[in-house]
């Protein structure tokens, strides 16, 4: 071999051996600089040192993604992947359309790879979380990976990207590594210790020499030589954040605790105590004074005091070291059980949260004032500690003074005392002291004397609160508590109104004039100077203990006491609440749980001898023996409004956490029921009660579109009215929506809380028609909440014209329900008409006004018919509609008799067996062209052919909306006549999902995102099925829509499709042979020209307007931009207007088009994931109708020209639905696709 040749290949093996040896597979490491691009993402570490799992992504914005570069890791190209997934609860099951995956190999055009539709579990959390593992095969290597989240911003703790493994080979077993811990970045000599010299009574400790604590064994160390920063502490507790320690906030999963230390000194003296006065601090503190420890303890939301006094060295300086645990380490059990209080929201508090006191006291002392206002009486209760070491005998002085320091009562008393001593003195008051009431914030002081020792003195104010029957009365009457349950986070940072962020007093006044008169604080003791505020503003408090969820242990009694005993001088404290949400998800309820919840509302009374009523939110009933039954979310979603009356049925509560528990120890008409927290106030869900107008403003709101937001707000506002006037309805004791969210300045806010005057009155959901010339009866209600008497004057107008005029009196805190008749004046044809209801007091002043839309129709007899028809079943309601609207009925028995054009009934009562064994004689009758009604069946109605999924039977609807409005069936039907039927207000107790399919037609659909169908059609064959859902039998006699909407459904002969469509489509054009192809049918002429993308690289331009000739419609899907103006000019003589960049937004219909019917927003939700590289514009005779100009129709008399931008030929989360898109445009255009077939 030529030398020349020899060195080249030894050169050639020499770069080979220095190449990196790629990896069959391997782990990638979210943290890794260079490897991942993150939009719309953050790196998550909360818990994971508990849960042995590393960082994880998760969503700060909606579609937020996170791409890796593999070329920058040791793996290159990959065609497998593995990833963990960690989600909560049931979000798992929704994995493959929340968590969307992507892979490219320039980084450019990026093609989905489903996640499977399960995963493999690996492990469960505490708390509902779990771990699932998801394995991809990809058929060609690949370079870049995207992970795109489509959840909401909100909720992206339910979804978290946990690992991800790629390589050539498949991945084998993915580890649960555990985090590497941060070591703490080296600080600078901080300076000299703070000292401190306590001279006179007391001194603040406001700077500290402070230090990350970064393993176990740090927490067990007494002294430490280097690496502390100064910090100065705040003087109000809010959050611990020392920038100085750590690059995060406090608390952090790489820190285990902080240490903090001074130099401390004081004068001892036998008759003087030094005290150390700590405010909370997390999660478990140790005192330790000259390396000693003073006082290890964990109560974390509390303030504590230390005696120090016997560690200290005599007026010579002395190390105070305080070291604080954070919850991860000290809260927790090796099994990962909670040990003690944490709150529900642990990452709040961290460090210490306040400046200490070092203060100097007597040793003979009082230590603790308690004041407890009962009805006629005030007892106060002083604590007397003797630490002189010897019995002491002193006197007692007792006064009560008012703000200005004039005495009002007074008490003297000889006493001895060894220990600890508390002394009781009671004062009987008759008219003395002025009553602490809402916006009435009269406060006094209580002051106690020994002449050892200076005075002690609280602040309180004169009220009591009693429970009577199911009324909670303050001050001797009954009141009904509305305002806002939060977080500790939303009270303290969501507060901006009028552009100024509210301190609590302020708030509190704010909340006031909104109506409303009580806030929950969640879930922990907040800041004094929360409760404080409350006082001076006349503002009712529920103070809510630490403990959360769990734990059933001494640590949380103590807690429970130590809570009380601190806040028990609040007058607008006026209910204790022990716990919140405690095991409230296990059902039936632990006996023991409920043993220990009594007990612990036991010692709260123990400690509060005013007898505050207690709670235990979210839990409801223990053993029937708690003062207050609270419940979390107790009617959301479906069957509103009906399920907002539960009571009245409690099987109705949707939430399965109640059910047992309420018709266990059934609390109903017993004691108080008070709702502790409502669904947080959403757009979402508006379309339940106001359809697709509803749906589009959502999506618009979504986008900044402040006209639809404010719309939305407005519909959302009344949504929530409709709740509080159930609650009241039912004598609820408390209205609790949480306001915060959406923001005290919102349009919701403001019409919301107008529903919180102090009386009102309104019709109690009255069904919305009412027949021209007739009196109407329609019940009203009236109410009152301030627990005071109220005279006035109702007046109830129809389009301005005053109808009733009448004066009233509403006993306090009541609800007053009567009827009133209507005159309802004469109308040609139906018409929409405003109901007005307004309440005056004696003076003329408005007080509540209430307007609702009404349906007047005149009075039209029931059509009549000689039409033949036949029937399957005995149902004795639909065979008397039959016979009073002339139907000659056939009654029939299988084998069915032959189809052409024939109306075949299934009534309800005919046997699903019978139908089951001649589902086949069925599915002939309708393809051979018959039509095949079938009347408010049970679900799983599995006879049917080509059937949609139906929903259980207890599924209630209270509205429907019109989805197909020109169907024959609907004819002369407006979408008021589909709301609120008779006394339990449902329409429907059984629907059908909307399928997939674009054989089915909706005509009729209900329920957030209109995904409930009541009424429908499905073509098949050459016949038709129509399933109807609503209540019609039983109300045909009553209401005349339902009368009239049988008798369209009857009278219904279909039409069949008459034509099909074509396809024009390019090579390897997968859109056009995969999806396409299949719909299409050839035994019906082709009226429809389908145009794909692809088509434009196989065909000349020339070529596709020339095919186009020849169809009366053309579809044009995802046009090029650079053909698309001679295609149209060809096609229509005009060309649509279009902006060279990509659409922008969410996917929504802005008008409706007729080659949409039947369509909603949500349906177009499968595409939300594409951005096309233009926009069309509405004008020059094209209307654009999807936002963001995705879209272009043309159409004259006879044909529609439609161009289509949306990611129909490319993979997409939801293809069923895509598919069923297209089908229904085409079933629009009259062509009949091949799913039509048997």
């Amino acid at each position: 071999m030529p030398k020349p040749i020899q060195k080249f290949l030894l050169a050639v093996m020499v770069i080979l051996t220095a190449l990196p040896t790629l990896a069959e597979w391997a782990r990638i490491d979210l943290e890794t600089p260079g490897l991942w691009q993150l939009k719309g993402v953050r790196r998550e570490d909360f818990r994971s040192r508990q849960r042995g799992i590393p960082l994880r992504f998760v969503t700060t914005e909606h579609n937020g993604t996170a791409t890796l570069d593999a070329r920058n890791s040791h793996v290159g190209n990959f065609q497998h992947v593995g990833l963990l997934i960690f989600s909560h609860g049931k979000t798992i099951e929704d994995a493959t359309t929340k968590l969307l995956v992507e892979s490219s190999t320039d980084g450019k055009i990026f093609r989905l790879t489903p996640l499977p539709k399960t995963g493999q579990f690996i492990k469960d959390f505490e708390g509902g979380y779990v771990m699932h593992r998801f394995d991809l095969n990809i058929d060609s290597p690949q370079r870049f990976l995207r992970f795109k989240f489509n959840i909401q911003p909100k909720d992206y703790w339910r979804l978290q990207l946990a690992a991800v493994a790629i390589g050539d080979e498949p991945v084998g077993e993915i580890p649960l590594s555990k985090p590497q811990i941060v070591e703490a970045r080296k600080l600078p000599p901080p300076g000299p210790i703070p000292e401190y010299n306590l001279q006179n009574e007391s001194i603040v400790l406001n700077q500290f020499h402070a230090r990350q604590l970064n393993s176990k064994e740090e927490l067990d160390q007494t002294s430490f030589d280097d690496n502390w920063a100064m910090v100065e502490l705040p003087d109000i507790h809010r959050n611990a954040d020392h920038p100085g320690l750590n690059p995060c906030k406090i608390p952090t999963e790489q820190a285990y605790g902080f240490a903090y230390r001074a130099q401390i000194s004081a004068q001892r003296n036998n008759d003087q105590r030094i005290l150390l006065e700590m405010p909370p601090a997390g999660y478990v503190t140790t005192i330790l004074v000259n390396k000693r420890i003073v006082k290890k303890y964990v109560e974390t939301f509390l303030p504590q005091t230390i005696d120090i006094t016997d560690y200290l060295q005599n007026n010579q300086p002395t190390e105070l070291l305080i070291k604080t645990e954070e919850h991860l380490t000290s809260a927790l059990a090796p099994d990962g059980k909670t040990l003690f209080p944490t709150s529900a929201m642990t990452r709040f508090t961290g460090g210490i949260t306040k400046q200490p006191t070092l203060r100097q006291v007597q040793a003979l002392r009082i230590s603790d004032l308690a004041v407890s206002p009962l009805r006629g009486k005030l007892i106060i209760d002083a604590t007397i500690v003797n630490q002189t070491g010897q019995p002491c005998e002193d006197k007692l002085d007792f006064r009560i003074n008012d703000l200005n320091g004039k005495q009002i009562f007074q008490a003297s008393m000889q006493f001895q005392v060894s220990d600890i001593k508390t002394i009781r003195h009671e004062f009987a008051v008759n008219d003395e002291l002025a009553l602490w009431d809402i916006g009435q914030p009269n406060l006094y002081v209580a002051q106690a004397t020994l002449d050892s020792s200076p005075p002690f003195s609280v602040r309180f104010g004169y009220r009591f609160v009693e429970i009577v029957g199911t009324n909670i009365h303050l001050n001797g009457r009954p009141i009904r508590l509305k305002g806002p349950w939060a977080h500790r986070g939303e009270w303290m940072y969501k507060t901006r109104f009028h552009g100024k962020s509210l301190p609590p007093k302020e708030l509190y006044q704010t909340l006031m004039t909104f109506g409303m008169n009580i806030g929950r604080l969640h879930c922990q003791p907040f800041p004094d100077d929360f409760y404080d505020a409350a006082d001076e503003a006349g503002f009712l408090l529920i103070a809510e203990t630490a403990v959360s969820h769990r734990p059933a242990t001494q640590a949380s009694l103590d807690h429970a006491v130590e809570f009380v005993r601190h806040l028990r001088n609040h007058p607008s404290i006026v209910i204790w609440s022990g716990s919140n949400e405690f095991e409230h998800w296990i059902s039936p309820r632990p006996q023991a749980t409920m043993d220990f919840l009594v007990n612990m509302q036991e010692l709260i009374h123990e400690n509060d001898p005013s007898r505050r009523p207690v709670q235990h939110s979210g839990f409801g009933d223990a053993n029937g023996k708690l003062d207050l039954v609270n419940i979390h979310y107790p009617a959301e979603g479906a069957g509103i409004p009906t399920r907002l009356y539960w009571t009245r049925n409690p099987q109705q509560l949707l939430q399965r956490n109640y059910k047992h528990n309420i018709t266990t120890f059934n609390p109903i008409g017993k004691k108080p029921i008070l709702y502790g927290e409502e669904l947080i106030p959403g757009l979402k869900d508006t379309s339940l009660h106001y359809g697709e107008p509803a749906l589009r403003d959502f999506y618009a709101a979504k986008d900044g579109n402040e006209s639809a937001r404010d719309k939305a707000y407005r519909r959302l506002a009344r949504i929530w009215t409709f709740h509080a006037r159930a609650e009241r309805e039912q004598n609820i004791a408390m209205i609790s929506p949480n306001i915060f969210y959406i923001g005290l300045d919102s349009i919701f806010v403001q019409l919301l809380t107008k529903e919180f005057a102090n009386a009102g009155a309104y019709p109690v959901f009255p069904q919305p028609v009412v027949i021209a010339g007739t009196t109407e009866t329609r019940q009203f209600a009236l109410f009152e909440d301030s627990g005071y008497p109220f005279e006035g004057t109702l007046a109830v107008k129809l389009d301005g014209a005053t109808l009733i005029t009448r004066k009233v009196n509403i006993p306090p805190c009541d609800v007053v329900l009567f009827p009133l008749e209507l005159p309802i004046p004469h109308r040609d044809k139906p018409v929409n008409a405003t109901l007005k209801t307004e309440l005056r007091n004696l003076t003329g002043t408005l007080i509540h006004q209430d307007e609702t839309t009404l349906r007047i129709t005149p009075e039209t007899p029931m059509p009549k018919s000689n039409q033949t028809i036949m029937a399957l079943g005995d149902d004795k309601r639909f065979h008397d509609f039959a016979s009073t609207c002339g139907f000659n009925v056939q009654r029939i028995d299988f084998p069915l008799p032959a189809s052409a054009s024939s109306t075949l009934i299934v009534l309800p009562d005919m046997p699903e067996e019978r139908l089951l064994e001649h589902a086949s004689d069925l599915a002939r009758f309708v393809a051979g062209g018959g039509n095949l009604v079938v009347l408010e069946r049970t679900w799983k109605s599995s006879f049917l052919p080509g059937q949609a999924t139906f929903t259980s039977p207890d599924a209630l609807t209270c509205q429907g909306f019109l989805r197909t409005k020109d169907h024959p069936i609907l004819q002369s039907i407006d979408e008021l006549e589909l709301k609120y039927w008779n006394d339990d207000l449902t329409v429907a107790t059984q629907s059908a999902i909307k399928t997939q399919r674009g054989t089915i037609i909706p005509i009729v659909d209900s329920d957030a995102h209109l995904q409930q169908m009541l009424l429908w059609e499905q073509r098949y064959g050459s016949g038709a099925i129509i399933v109807n859902h609503l209540h019609l039998l039983d109300n045909w006699k009553k209401l005349r829509q339902a009368g009239k909407l049988l008798n369209n459904i009857l009278a219904y002969k279909h039409l069949p499709m008459q034509n099909s469509a074509e396809i024009l489509g390019g090579n390897d054009d997968d859109f056009a042979s995969h999806d396409l192809r299949p719909m299409t049918t050839g035994n019906k002429p082709a009226n429809t020209l389908i145009v794909t993308g692809d088509a434009f690289q196989k065909w000349s331009l020339e070529h596709i307007v020339q095919k186009a000739e020849g169809f009366k419609n053309v579809i044009v899907f995802n046009p090029r931009q650079d053909i698309l103006p001679k295609l149209a000019k060809a096609l229509t003589g005009s060309v649509p207007d279009i902006m060279p960049t990509p659409p922008k937004g969410q996917l929504y219909f802005t008008d409706d088009q007729d080659i949409y019917k039947g369509i909603t927003t949500a349906d177009l939700q499968w595409g939300s994931t594409y951005s096309p590289t233009f926009t069309f514009i509405t004008g020059n005779e094209w209307a654009s109708s999807i936002n963001g100009g995705r879209d272009a129709i043309w159409k004259s008399s006879d044909r529609h020209i439609i161009f289509l931008n949306l990611p129909f030929d490319r993979d997409v989360p939801n293809p069923s639905k895509k598919a069923w898109f297209m089908a229904r445009i085409l079933n629009n255009l009259n062509c009949q696709v091949e799913e039509n077939q048997p």
